[in-house]
């Protein structure tokens, strides 16, 4: 996913009250056998953000009434068999992987939707849409974030696949309209999540080459 460029004023009025999986899905594939040795696996990562619901609560045994907002967000790693260990570009910007990857047989993927709830203030209206987009691919992702990597990680033990642990998050800023980058404390981040083995390919690779000039 990439930056979009939003107005930003100020941080939506929301207080986090949960986090939850509301779908979760393991399966490899039939033909698929994960104890044979030598094969190379080339995996994707990707998460795509559903939306979000606004509802008010009645609180049990009182008459008070809370209202919540709800975001989505669908995670999925795909693990396929790669011949001959064909290296995928890196790219975390990419939304989609590049088309030798779909070529390739699969191998086994792992799926859930995670909801990040919150609790909006009382005394303030709906915040704006655009900032709830905004919110939903910065902040939702990084509070849903470690909770994929940790499920993700256990899954692919428990499917005997070979480790891949998923790398910590990549966040991006988002400009304002004018091109401008937004001041440091009104900023809301975009992630890219999409990309080989997870996110931040790109950035390893970087990060690799600063450190060769070093030496």
């Amino acid at each position: 996913m990439s930056a979009a460029s939003v107005p930003v004023t100020q941080a939506p009025p929301l207080n986090l009250r949960a986090v939850f999986f509301g779908f979760t899905e393991t399966k490899l594939d039939d033909a698929f056998d994960p104890l044979l040795p030598g094969q190379m696996l080339a995996g994707w990562n990707t998460a795509t953000p559903l939306g979000a619901k606004c509802m008010a609560l009645q609180m049990v045994d009182t008459d008070q009434k809370v209202r919540v907002i709800d975001f989505k967000t669908r995670f999925e790693f795909t693990y396929r068999v790669s011949p001959g260990g064909v290296t995928l570009p890196a790219s975390a910007q990419a939304d989609k992987p590049p088309p030798e990857f779909a070529q390739m047989k699969l191998a086994a993927t792992i799926k859930a939707e995670l909801v990040v709830s919150f609790f909006l203030h009382e005394d303030l209206g709906m915040p704006d849409p655009q900032l709830v987009d905004a919110w939903a691919k910065s902040t939702v992702l990084s509070v849903g974030w470690p909770y994929w990597r940790e499920f993700c990680q256990t899954a692919i033990f428990r499917m005997q696949l070979p480790s891949t642990l998923l790398p910590l998050l990549f966040i991006n800023r988002i400009t304002l309209p004018t091109g401008q980058p937004a001041p440091a404390d009104q900023q809301h981040a975009t992630s890219e999540l999409s990309g080989p083995d997870g996110a931040g390919a790109e950035q390893r690779s970087r990060a690799r080459k600063a450190a060769a000039k070093q030496k």
